[in-house]
């Protein structure tokens, strides 16, 4: 029986003292939001533990095994028996041999003495399925192109528009009785390419016919590829052998520390701590009460709780387990900074120092209750600026980091007023200059004009859908599209003023990304989805008052 031990309380000698110390200041300086390379020369021992740390591994080999009637192509092959046999009748467990060992493995195995001839499945013993070239039909369609002539050009590749424009010529005045210049109306025929068929003169349209299937010779069905056409199969069980092993790993902590303070102990304990076998524990199948492991001391109860953790389920083996029990050697010191008492850990030779509470840790505490303070307060830039000092510490965890998300939602809604008020006040200022460009100096290409034309759409409604544009892409509804320095500073009137600045600085991008969309003609498109879209609704709503 191994030898543990209880917690028994020690000195440190001289020599200890100093490198403990030495340890702290180390550890205070190295602290991010805390830098305190004083700490170990001011703090005061209280009391010193040899506590060493006990850590069980429990590791079990599993052998899971499933049968599976499965068949494949009998192939001449002659079955060692001419009836069915059920899953029952089958002793899984000495089909393979349990491991001896751990191992992990995932396989299969045909059993010898159970296949038989049946109907194929797949075919309905028909030996035949259907083509799944054709589905069935036997003939398959083939897509022909046709080129004819152009419906709009009359094969000439153009069409030819008249076009009037003003020029000035020289005429003969009979008034003042000479020649004077004179603003005329002229017209002038222009070839433009034709959009149909894009100057070829030619376009293409499309038939299909029906050609016989080759894969199937237009009778529809193809052999059964389960069977190869001989309408039965050779059906048999299989088993599937799934090997695995599962680890369970416990810690004893000393009882100088509470339950709270053993949670954050376990997180802290790592692969790097050096632990020392004491003593190996095989157990056969799960027979745990052979190896009289609650009668262990000191970690007995650790170990009796063991057996909890063998997974037990139907087809499932448990081959063997080994327990290993391990000792760290540990001390713990109880020591006091400023009136308040703390508890840490030093972990092997090496002095692997674990801080359990601190005064780091009782600082963060501190810089929550501010946090929590300004929360109600409804101060929630205070609270934020605050709060990105506790997530500095180690200590800090996932509570910490989504309030501090959180408190950025918050924030952001200042950001994103000042962003869409901004927004607004420049499109209400700009519309006279839109209108201005859109309606007296016809601002669009001329395939733009030409749509607008065989449309019927107004210049008004473009300039709706251009302001339209730039108000929605121009406000930001969700924080992730605002950068951080607009709403990242704790006043709210700062986070007010950048997001006016952004607000206007979008406003300038996408305005001039909506002029660039109207000239090309990508506004004019998108007003006539809308009217086509509101066309067909407004029919769909006539249709069904016309039914009911």
């Amino acid at each position: 029986m191994a030898n543990y031990k209880n917690p028994q309380k020690i000195s440190f000698t001289r020599e200890e003292e100093k490198r403990f110390r030495l340890l702290f200041n180390q550890w205070g300086a190295s602290v991010e939001g805390y830098n305190r390379n004083d700490l170990g020369d001011s703090l005061k021992v209280i009391e010193v533990w040899d506590s060493p740390l006990y850590r069980s591994v429990l590791k079990t080999q599993y052998d899971k095994r499933l049968l599976k009637n499965t068949y494949d192509r009998i192939k001449g092959r002659i079955p060692s028996r001419s009836t069915a046999c059920q899953e029952s009748d089958i002793d899984r467990w000495k089909i393979v041999p349990l491991p001896n060992d751990f191992t992990s493995k995932d396989t299969f195995y045909n059993i010898s003495g159970t296949d038989y001839i049946s109907d194929c499945p797949t075919c309905n013993a028909t030996g035949k399925v259907i083509c799944p070239e054709c589905g069935g039909k036997g003939v398959i369609e083939q897509k022909i192109t046709i080129k004819e002539v152009c419906p709009i050009c009359y094969g000439r590749g153009y069409k030819t528009e008249t076009k009037e424009y003003f020029d000035y010529e020289r005429v003969w005045d009979n008034y003042q009785e000479k020649y004077v210049l004179r603003h005329v109306r002229k017209t002038r025929e222009d070839k433009k390419t034709c959009y149909k068929c894009n100057g070829t003169g030619k376009v293409e349209t499309f038939s299909y016919k029906e050609i016989p299937c080759k894969t199937c010779n237009t009778t529809g069905k193809v052999i059964c590829g389960s069977c190869g056409g001989d309408k039965k199969v050779l059906k048999y069980w299989q088993l599937h052998l799934i090997q695995y092993t599962k680890n369970y790993i416990d810690y004893l902590f000393p009882s100088l520390f509470s339950q709270d303070e053993i949670g954050k102990m376990s997180k802290l304990i790592d692969g790097d701590t050096p632990w020392k076998v004491i003593e190996r524990v095989h157990i056969d199948r799960d027979d745990f009460k052979q190896a009289s492991l609650d009668s262990r001391p000191v970690v007995g109860d650790m170990l009796s709780k063991l057996p909890v953790y063998i997974e037990r389920s139907s087809h499932t083996a448990v081959c063997f387990s080994d327990v290993e029990l391990c000792e760290c050697s540990a001390k713990t010191v109880i020591y006091e900074v400023d009136g308040n008492r703390f508890s840490c850990m030093i972990v092997g030779d090496s002095w692997k120092l674990f801080t359990v509470t601190s005064p780091m840790s009782q600082k963060m505490d501190d810089l929550k209750t501010r946090v929590n303070h300004y929360c109600k307060k409804r101060q929630f830039g205070q609270a934020w600026a605050v709060l990105q000092k506790v997530n500095k510490y180690p200590q800090a965890g996932s509570n910490e980091a989504y309030m501090q998300q959180q408190l950025e939602e918050r924030m952001a809604t200042s950001a994103k007023f000042g962003i869409n008020l901004s927004v607004v006040i420049c499109t209400m200022l700009s519309a006279p200059i839109f209108y201005t460009l859109y309606y007296h100096y016809d601002f669009f290409a001329p395939w733009s004009t030409w749509l607008m034309e065989k449309w019927d759409i107004t210049p008004k409604f473009i300039m709706a859908i251009s302001l339209a544009f730039v108000m929605y892409k121009g406000m930001k509804s969700r924080k992730s599209k605002i950068p951080a320095f607009t709403y990242r500073v704790a006043s709210s009137t700062m986070r007010f003023i950048r997001g006016f600045i952004l607000g206007i600085w979008n406003f300038i991008i996408y305005s001039m990304i909506a002029l660039l969309l109207s000239y090309t003609g990508v506004s004019v498109l998108a007003a006539g989805a809308i009217f086509l879209v509101t066309y067909i609704i407004a029919m769909i709503i006539i249709l069904i008052a016309g039914i009911f």
